[in-house]
């Protein structure tokens, strides 16, 4: 997690999301990028440096003056924390500048916030996050409200834990940052039922492959994976949750495409997802 991109509309949920970007920062020594993207039509011309241009068909004057406000804006935002922010501004659609970030910044981890409400604008930010799960390579982290504790102690990774183990860098960060304990979730469901006893092994092999080595494991009953986190998670609590994703369609492949979008706009604490190549 050295180097993390936080795309900002200049929101309160932005601002958690810098702080949080911020705090994980300071634990790894990396940077903080954020980034404002000033949307514009498709097929404006647009100069070397990806500012819009006047060819003479469309007046360009009205996203160059939104540039110059989001600018200073973004420079005020950036100065909510106490450490630096390499600070952006893209003109285009927003997804793909967010991407186009991404690679340009060899970005390591993208940080954003999603408020999982019933207003217009909260689902298009959510349809956003899920958009730039299902296409990012990277881990994505994403924060509903501003997470006022002092660190992320309790990590719950979800996952099948079948014979396909796989190696998360990410997930190893976490757990190294302030000593925190991975709680390894399993949820059995009618349809997909593993015996206990070989699925805590699996955690096991799991714990060692990723060099956890303050875990627990958990394997509970469900009729379905996104109830069985929700409830766990209602009783025991948690600072993270951690799932990974398959493939390019984002939340509705998330843990063999059993956890839809509606577990993140349930959950109240932090995701974090984990894309499988």
């Amino acid at each position: 997690m050295r180097r993390i991109l936080v795309p900002t509309d200049l929101s309160p949920l932005s601002s958690y999301a810098l702080k949080a970007a911020a705090r994980l920062a300071k634990h790894t020594g990396g940077t903080v990028y954020g980034l404002n993207v000033v949307p514009v039509p498709g097929g404006m011309a647009v100069n070397t440096e990806g500012v819009p241009v006047d060819d003479g068909t469309l007046d360009v004057s009205p996203y160059l003056r939104a540039g110059e406000r989001n600018t200073k804006a973004l420079e005020q935002w950036a100065a909510q924390v106490d450490i630096p922010v390499v600070t952006q501004l893209r003109y285009g659609g927003i997804a793909d500048a967010i991407m186009e970030t991404v690679n340009d910044l060899s970005i390591d981890l993208l940080v954003m916030g999603t408020k999982g409400g019933d207003s217009m604008r909260d689902r298009l930010v959510g349809l956003l996050v899920e958009h730039l799960i299902g296409r990012a390579d990277i881990p994505v982290l994403s924060l509903k409200k501003e997470h006022t504790g002092q660190g992320v102690h309790r990590i719950i990774f979800a996952n099948a834990f079948t014979r396909d183990h796989q190696y998360f860098d990410i997930l190893r960060d976490f757990h190294d940052l302030a000593g925190s304990t991975v709680e390894l979730l399993r949820v059995n469901t009618p349809k997909d039922t593993l015996p206990v006893e070989e699925v805590r092994a699996h955690m096991d092999r799991f714990a060692a492959e990723n060099h956890l080595h303050h875990y627990s494991k958990h394997v509970v009953k469900a009729p379905s994976v996104e109830e069985g986190i929700l409830q766990w998670t209602e009783l025991h609590g948690g600072d993270l949750l951690a799932m990974r994703t398959h493939g390019r369609s984002g939340f509705s492949r998330l843990i063999k495409g059993c956890v839809s979008l509606d577990l993140v706009k349930s959950l109240k604490m932090p995701i974090l997802t984990i894309r499988v190549k």
